[in-house]
């Protein structure tokens, strides 16, 4: 399954969220959606799906 350009992937973290960016999400035959949750692979972090636009709280 191919997430398209509207929805981009942020961190979960304690203190807010973290833009990691858009990427290709494929994960089998399972559809994947808005608040879905996925793990980012390079760095193994847990993450969930929000629309683009969505304010992201960034930490210095």
């Amino acid at each position: 399954v191919y997430l398209g350009s509207d929805l981009v992937v942020y961190t979960r973290l304690e203190s807010g969220n973290e833009l990691i960016g858009r990427m290709d999400v494929h994960v089998g035959d399972q559809p994947l959606a808005e608040g879905d949750e996925v793990i980012v692979g390079w760095d193994t972090r847990r993450a969930r799906l929000v629309p683009r636009g969505t304010p992201a709280l960034m930490s210095d």
